[in-house]
């Protein structure tokens, strides 16, 4: 999937290539369930104001 924001040419290419993945039922699976492994929101505590994704998310 590709990422929004991605800076280098070859970030987008690597991320446009992403699309071509085949992931199989197994696969999807584990990923399901580690997705739900994640609580919570994401934190930011250590980026000052300066950093470059502050407030964009």
């Amino acid at each position: 999937m590709p990422i929004p924001g991605t800076r280098s040419a070859a970030r987008v290419a690597e991320n446009a290539a992403s699309t071509a993945l085949v992931l199989t039922g197994d696969q999807r699976s584990r990923l399901a369930r580690a997705a739900d492994l994640a609580h919570g929101t994401r934190n930011l505590d250590f980026a000052g104001p300066d950093w470059i994704s502050a407030g964009r998310e």
